[in-house]
Order: structure tokens, then sequence, then C-alpha cells
């Protein structure tokens, strides 16, 4: 019996610490914005079997939707974001993992398509990030999919507030029937993303 044993554990796939390359193109979009893009994500890392240590980087650089504007505005965002990552993971060549992290990023804008000037701008600022998925890991070679998450602050909005009836929190108090516009208020990206890696030992 413990013969039976020892030869079922040697059998299982067992992978050495390691480094982890990995390059995750995706979509992402709003939650609260009808907008969407194309995004990057890399990642580099270091394996400890069951947790990874990680620098991890996401760009939505490739749709500029332009200015805000009454008629014909485009919808898109742009954004960016690095941040330190752990990520927890099962062993063996089929993998289920868990990732958070925190670090600095930017959501540069975020608007719908046909908004009437209505738009998001960030500045710089703290910026988390997180994703679950399945990854395949054998011969050297990392295949996967994830779903993201990423939270980029101090979002605040921007174009012409008089369609809007609300004024900016730097104008002073409004009268009783008039709030404030959101203003350096986080947003959430959800995204899915196809990762393709590799491991070196």
């Amino acid at each position: 019996m413990r013969i039976l044993l020892a030869m079922i554990v040697c059998s299982q796939p067992v992978h050495a610490d390691g480094l982890e390359l990995e390059l995750a193109p995706g979509l992402t979009w709003s939650q609260d914005v009808g907008a969407s893009s194309p995004i990057v994500r890399a990642r580099a890392g270091y394996d400890t079997r069951l947790f990874t240590l990680s620098l991890t980087g996401v760009a939505a650089l490739f749709l500029d939707p332009g200015p805000p504007g009454h008629q014909h505005q485009d919808g898109g965002f742009r954004a960016w974001g690095l941040a330190a990552e752990g990520r927890v993971h099962t062993r063996g060549d089929h993998r289920l993992f868990a990732a958070l992290g925190a670090g600095f990023g930017q959501l540069e804008v975020l608007q719908a398509a046909n908004a009437d000037t209505e738009s998001y701008r960030g500045a710089p600022a703290p910026y988390v990030e997180g994703a679950l998925g399945y990854q395949f890991v054998g011969g050297g070679i990392r295949l996967g999919i994830e779903l993201t998450l990423d939270f980029f602050n101090r979002v605040h909005l921007d174009g012409d507030l008089g369609s809007r009836i609300c004024v900016d929190e730097g104008g002073g108090s409004p009268s009783s029937f008039i709030q404030f516009c959101p203003t350096g208020r986080p947003f959430l990206l959800v995204g899915l993303a196809l990762t393709v890696g590799a491991n070196t030992r």
C-alpha cells in the first residue's frame, strides 16, 4: 500500500520554482459607462510552487475616443497601470489561480458614444487589480483564460457641465436641487483575457 501511494505521488506533475513570463491580450469594459476597449496585460513573476510574486502591467492605449461633443461623440477609454501582484494557484499542469495586486495607474479617459459632452478623466493615482482564471502549464509554455478587474481612482466628470444638473465640487456650494458632479471617484473595469507565456527554470 505504501509503495502504491508513493507511485501515485511521484506520478503527479511537480513544477519547480522559477521565472514566469506572460502576455494577455483581451477586452475590458466599464460597468458604469457604456464603453469598452482592447487591452494588453503583461506579467513577470517568480513561482514558489503555490504562490507567485509578480510585477504586472496593463495598457489600454489603442483607442482614443477623442474630445467630448454634443453630436457624434465617440466612445471608448484609455488607461494604464503598473502593480506588484501576489497570486495563489493549484499545482500540476492544469491550474486554477487567484491574483491581487496594487500599484499606480491612470484612467486617462472614459466616455460613452453620443453621451452629449459627458466624459470621465482621471489623474495618476493608486491602482488595484485582480484576476481569476485557469492555465495549462507544461512543456515550458503557459496557456489560459482569465477574468480581470481593474480599479482606477481619482476620476472626475469632464466636459460641458451645463448639460447636466450638477456643479463641480470646486465651484462652491450648490443649491438644494443641484448635486455635486461625480469627482475623485473610483471606477471598476471588468475584462476577459487569453494568456500565453513561458516558464524559465
